[in-house]
């Protein structure tokens, strides 16, 4: 297992200045990207005492995953890091959150579901209205002609042809390049 380091500069942040307090929502959460680089980066912050203070993650996704399992599953990547220090994930734990949904259904469904699960973060880490979202999209729509969602899921739903066209030179039918 290769191992890399976390690395984290403060240049940008003026010094004596800690960021806002703040929710981050990571829509696609489950995904790779989510997994592997992104939480792992937030842990990495929380590391050096980067993170506002108070602050909170909380990611959505299609599995049936409650907040334990998501901790657990994103501790697995954490872990792999060089720097890992088990006291540091329990405080950085407590600020993960997980409420399922996908981004397909209905307004009045998980949309929602987030919502009233992002106030309840809110509340428990009294955390004011400041809230960052990350949606991560697939890399093809099913439908060319439909705006993409998280929700949509990716190559496999579309047609063998259209996948061998790189999706920046390929047209709908109303002329848009994907």
């Amino acid at each position: 297992m290769h191992e890399q380091g976390f690395k984290t500069s403060s240049t940008g942040l003026v010094h004596g200045m800690p960021p806002e307090p703040c929710v981050v929502v990571i829509l696609g959460v489950a995904g790779d990207l989510a997994r592997t680089t992104l939480v792992p980066s937030l842990y990495a912050l929380g590391c050096e005492k980067l993170l506002p203070e108070p602050f909170a993650l909380l990611g959505m996704a299609r599995r049936a995953w409650d907040h334990d399992t998501f901790r657990a599953t994103i501790r697995t990547y954490a872990q792999e890091k060089k720097g890992f220090s088990d006291e540091t994930w329990r405080q950085f734990a407590k600020r993960l959150h997980f409420v399922r949904g996908d981004l397909d259904a209905p307004p009045t469904e998980d949309y929602a579901r987030l919502r009233a699960c992002l106030k309840a973060v809110q509340a428990e880490h009294h955390i004011p209205d400041n809230v960052l979202f990350h949606q991560q999209l697939p890399l093809y729509p099913k439908d060319p002609m439909r705006p993409m969602s998280a929700g949509s899921r990716g190559a496999h739903c579309v047609p063998q042809e259209s996948r061998l066209t790189p999706p920046a030179h390929r047209e709908s039918k109303q002329g848009m390049i994907l």
